[in-house]
């Protein structure tokens, strides 16, 4: 059954009585009272007939091409703001393609934004990954500032601008800026010619370096020395004593707050400041995250050495390695994902 828009309503006139000719708002809120009324009886007719109900069919397919046209518009903001940032690296001679820094993105994605494994040990993992973050974020700022000093004096004005707003980054921010894309902007970005345009893709090339450094560090820690895990080892001994001591006596609870307290403080702060100092003088930018002989991580795109991987499993015949147990459980739970078309393998996309 169809019904013109509107017919049923409009087939009788529009009556209305005025209570005061002086008032013609009340001829408006009456008028307005009325045609709601005869929207809802042409709403009511239409689900009544069992046919689609019109109204609400405009409004979807309204919205839906509203929602299209933001999508399109963000897309080709973030695609702009993209190769803005991929012609800084070029013009200030980073050194990083578009496929390091989707290298890049790929190593934050697996080693800061996702849950990790439960225990002392990854506890110990998130508190040095979250320090060697902090500690890399001024080492990358220095090195961004060298660039900026050699490129002419319209990107070198920008840095006292952007520097308040690099630091204080998080990873889930430094991850989607390599690429330009800012969540936040979700309906709409600054117009090129903004100063706010430049500025955002300065941070995207400074994110990038800090996101180097950082995953270099990260790099050195899963890859550590055994030296260093035995400087781990001893400042977890007196640890360990107290906690064989309160197991005899029965566990006292005070006994175990303070253990609990103990441990955390060197997590937190004892282990983190020594990973550093041991790793720092061995991370510059000219550190190869590709050392001679490494293999690739499938789900981190980390290379590594296989006499140091944390974990290795063999399908079909061939032999992956991980380097760190948690993207090896990532593996082992969706391994199609990290073996399809398109995955990084010898440093280069298949």
């Amino acid at each position: 059954m169809k019904i013109p828009l509107f017919g049923k309503f409009f087939a009788d006139p529009l009556k209305v009585s005025l209570v005061n000719p002086d008032t013609p708002h009340d001829f408006f809120h009456d008028a307005c009272v009325q045609i709601d009324q005869g929207l809802e009886s042409l709403k009511a007719s239409h689900s009544l007939s069992g046919e689609p109900d019109f109204f609400e069919l405009i409004r979807l397919a309204e919205a839906s091409e509203a929602q299209r046209s933001l999508q399109a518009q963000e897309q080709e903001a973030r695609t702009s703001m993209k190769q803005e940032i991929e012609g800084l690296h070029e013009r200030l001679g980073t050194k990083l393609t578009p496929l390091d820094c989707e290298r890049l993105q790929r190593g934050l994605d697996a080693h800061f934004l996702v849950p990790s494994l439960q225990g002392l040990e990854e506890l110990i993992d998130r508190q040095v990954l979250a320090f060697l973050f902090l500690q890399t974020g001024p080492m990358a700022w220095d090195e961004f500032s060298g660039f900026l000093e050699r490129s002419d004096d319209k990107l070198l004005g920008r840095s006292s601008a952007i520097k308040n707003q690099a630091l204080p980054l998080s990873p889930f921010q430094t991850r989607h800026l390599i690429s330009g894309v800012v969540p936040v902007w979700k309906h709409a970005y600054p117009e090129k010619e903004w100063s706010l345009w430049l500025e955002t893709a300065l941070l995207g090339v400074f994110s990038a370096l800090r996101a180097r450094l950082l995953l270099r560090a990260v790099q050195i820690w899963f890859q550590r020395e055994p030296a260093l895990d035995q400087q781990l080892l001893a400042t977890l001994q007196l640890q360990l004593q107290k906690l064989r001591s309160v197991s005899t006596l029965g566990g006292r609870l005070d006994d175990m707050a303070n253990l609990k307290l103990e441990l955390d403080a060197a997590c937190k702060e004892v282990i983190p400041e020594l990973v550093w100092s041991n790793l720092v003088s061995k991370l510059t930018s000219e550190n190869a995250l590709e050392p001679v002989g490494s293999v690739l991580d499938p789900v981190c795109w980390m290379r590594l050495q296989p006499a140091r991987a944390a974990a290795s499993v063999e399908i079909s015949h061939r032999t992956y390695y991980f380097c760190h147990r948690g993207c090896k459980e990532r593996f082992m739970g969706e391994p199609d994902k990290y073996l399809a078309p398109g995955v990084i393998q010898g440093g280069k996309k298949c």
